[in-house]
């Protein structure tokens, strides 16, 4: 998908930025050339360039990397969901295992599991009101 490239690119850098976020990444470099053009100082539109890439690329990666955490916490919550669903199954009257329904240890799994579902539930939440 090719974008269409203003006439006039935009020599202020947050206007250079937002240009280069509505553009596909295979497509930025005609905006570079468009900015040695215009300036008509290849290296100053280099530099106008490279700071604005520059911010464009960290943004990119914070979105990716944010994408990364959230699937990660939901996949842990589900997890830990699940493990402590065993536990209690494990503990149940259908199963009864004997070491985790009488045992302390069966006790402490129980709640060092459920302890960290809920911290895994909140950290979802925080990470979810940051963005």
């Amino acid at each position: 998908m090719t974008t269409q490239i203003p006439a006039e690119v935009p020599t202020a850098e947050f206007e250079l930025i937002r240009l280069l976020k509505s553009t596909p990444a295979s497509d930025r470099w005609s905006i570079c050339e468009r900015l040695e053009k215009q300036l008509g100082d290849r290296a100053k539109a280099h530099r106008l360039f490279e700071r604005a890439g520059a911010e464009v690329m960290h943004g990119e990666a914070c979105e990716r990397l944010r994408r990364n955490l959230r699937t990660a916490l939901e996949a842990a919550t589900a997890e830990l969901r699940k493990a402590e669903g065993l536990v209690v199954e494990l503990c149940g009257p259908s199963v009864y295992d004997v070491e985790y329904a009488e045992g302390v240890a069966g006790d402490d799994l129980l709640h060092l599991i459920s302890t960290a579902h809920r911290s895994a539930r909140i950290a979802s939440t925080l990470q979810k009101a940051i963005g």
